[in-house]
Formats: structure tokens, sequence, C-alpha cells
């Protein structure tokens, strides 16, 4: 794994806090055997490919299927079908 100044260099925008605790994020991942990681940081979500560990964020989720109503027949008087 680079060490936290080659890190800070990937990432310049972050600060050094941010970037040890994606650090943290992405070691833990890897240590644990995770195959994703759910993230809306860019930042990890690209250093999680470079790794080979899936990265997935809320877009990735399909949106539910749009419901339709359905016609059923008159109940006869009787009750009975």
């Amino acid at each position: 794994m680079p060490s936290l100044k080659e890190l800070k260099q990937m990432m310049d925008s972050d600060s050094a806090t941010k970037v040890k605790f994606d650090r943290q994020i992405i070691s833990i991942a890897k240590s644990t055997g995770a195959k994703e990681v759910w993230t809306h940081d860019k930042g990890v979500y690209k250093r999680c490919l470079t790794l080979g560990i899936t990265a997935k964020s809320l877009a990735d989720i399909a949106p539910l299927p749009e419901q339709f109503g359905m016609d059923f027949p008159k109940e006869s008087a009787s009750g009975l079908h």
C-alpha cells in the first residue's frame, strides 16, 4: 500500500486527516477480504477499483420497477368464484 505521502499526492485536494481515514477504510476492507465497498467518495471509489475491490455507490442501485394497477373482474352476487 502506498505511503501517506504518496496517497496525499494522489488526492491533492484532500486533507491529511481525510486521506488517513480513507486509507483506514480501504485497509480494513482489504484485510477482511471484502469483495465490495459502498462509498460516495471518489478517491475511495477509484482506489478500491485499482486494488481489485468492487466499488459501488447508491447510484448503482436500480430504481424500483414502476407499479401498475390490475383490473379484476367484478365479483358475482353470490360471492362464489
